[in-house]
Parts: C-alpha cells; structure tokens; sequence
C-alpha cells in the first residue's frame, strides 16, 4: 500500500482508503 501521507483527514478515513484500493483494482483514477 502507498505511504502518502496529506494535510487532509479524510485521506486516512477507513472509506477513503477502501476507495483508493477500489479505484486501483479497477483501474480508475482515484480524486
């Protein structure tokens, strides 16, 4: 998994990180 590490919370939310896993597996480009 990626280390990279923002200025914003949400990225470290349980659904932001499931989102990013999701947006890699299916090859979309996570916001």
């Amino acid at each position: 998994m990626e280390s990279v590490t923002t200025n914003v919370p949400y990225e470290s939310t349980p659904l932001a990180v499931a989102y990013r896993i999701s947006a890699i597996e299916f090859n979309l480009d996570p916001i």
